[in-house]
């Protein structure tokens, strides 16, 4: 998990708090990102996630005075892990009953062989 890393030795960005819903390519936004971080680096993003039909009904009402989003569920978000990072943690933070879910994950940049 991500509280074991050696926070001196890599660097750590959160660039992404609630924006990726709204890229229209969402997993190239996370490669770019990607791009960004050092070898052993950690991109941290939260985001509003689709996981259920509470989720579904909520981001819907949201979306209402957003505007168009995604908002990706916890499969897709690993799944946008690609060939550079991998998956440290998720965290699906849920205050109270009737918001819906943010989920928050930590993915770590492959070492370059």
């Amino acid at each position: 998990h991500i509280h074991n890393l050696d926070f001196c030795t890599v660097l750590i960005q959160i660039p992404c708090t609630h924006s990726l819903p709204y890229y229209k390519n969402q997993s190239k936004a996370i490669s770019d990102l990607a791009d960004q971080l050092e070898e052993n680096g950690i991109l941290i993003v939260a985001c509003g996630s689709m996981n259920g039909i509470w989720d579904k009904i909520a981001l819907s009402l949201i979306k209402i005075t957003t505007g168009l989003a995604h908002y990706p569920g916890i499969e897709s978000l690993k799944n946008m892990s690609g060939q550079k990072l991998s998956v440290v943690d998720i965290r699906k933070i849920k205050e109270k009953w009737f918001v819906p879910s943010i989920v928050a994950v930590a993915y770590k940049k492959e070492s370059i062989v």
